[in-house]
């Protein structure tokens, strides 16, 4: 009885830890490495950069601009919202992919990096998930139907972001 008791301790102690340091330092330098974003990608514009002023550019603007929702994003939502509304996505990832795809080499990355730290602030705000999600990426080498699954799921944080924590701007 005493070592479930310690053993519900210990694991009590973990998750207290978790949720009041660890994550809170994840999602501080999540929002740390927003904000240098945003400034990079403002001195873009500022500056001239090709193609500062497209279409690309400014979406890229809007969707970096969605403040609060770093500690409210979860993975789960993001899964929810895949299933939900599989359609929607792949209709609004063709059409960023389109939009994208001839845009400079800038806008690219940043936009890559605003994508990976969505990302990274939903699973920090969901740890379940850290147990099937290896499974899931090693499954994504090798298989293209998870693969095209993951990008689904890069394209539903970001517009599930833009849509419930920010501007509401959709393509």
């Amino acid at each position: 009885m005493s070592i479930l008791l310690i053993i519900f301790l210990t694991a009590t102690l973990l998750w207290l830890i978790y949720w009041a340091i660890v994550r809170q330092s994840i999602l501080d330098a999540v929002e740390d490495d927003l904000a240098h974003l945003r400034n990079r990608v403002e001195w873009f514009i500022i500056d001239g950069a090709p193609e500062s002023q497209s279409k690309s550019a400014q979406i890229l603007v809007s969707e970096i601009d969605c403040d609060g929702f770093i500690r409210w994003l979860s993975f789960s939502q993001i899964a929810v919202d895949l299933i939900c509304n599989r359609k929607r996505i792949k209709i609004d990832a063709a059409k960023e992919k389109r939009i994208f795809e001839a845009s400079p080499q800038w806008i690219r990355e940043a936009r890559n990096i605003n994508t990976a730290l969505t990302l990274k602030a939903a699973l920090a705000n969901s740890p379940t998930w850290w147990i099937p999600l290896p499974a899931i990426l090693l499954g994504a080498m090798f298989s293209w139907q998870i693969s095209d699954w993951w990008n689904d799921v890069e394209s539903s944080a970001s517009k599930l972001r833009s849509e419930h924590f920010g501007t509401g701007q959709a393509i």
